[in-house]
């Protein structure tokens, strides 16, 4: 018996960015994880329609989307904290905004840059 025409085609699993990201958004750090979080969920969104495209089953998208939703809220949280110490701080409402208008515009950017 000869097994020399055999092909084997292995499953992928768990998808390891869409791990990442959820470890990532979990952990917080001071809200650059946060930001971490977002990138690499997006990545692992992609890769795992990606691979659904080519009919392999890669697993991961709830972690993803965990990970996304965590990490949004993280970043939001860490932008509203910097916020208020600025507010506090004397630097003024117009200062404060315009850092508000620039972290809601990245991350919007990220966001739909990314989810295509």
């Amino acid at each position: 018996m000869s097994f020399e025409n055999v092909q084997v085609r292995r499953q992928p699993g768990v998808n390891g960015l869409a791990i990442a990201s959820f470890v990532c958004s979990l952990f917080w750090g001071y809200g650059l994880l946060s930001v971490v979080a977002i990138v690499l969920s997006l990545m692992a969104r992609k890769q795992i329609r990606e691979h659904q495209a080519q009919g392999l089953h890669q697993s991961g998208d709830g972690f993803a989307l965990a990970g996304l939703i965590i990490g949004i809220v993280g970043a939001v949280i860490t932008g509203m904290v910097v916020l208020l110490i600025l507010a506090f701080n004397g630097y003024g409402v117009a200062v404060a905004a315009l850092l508000c208008a620039a972290i809601v515009g990245v991350m919007g950017y990220v966001v739909l840059r990314h989810s295509k």
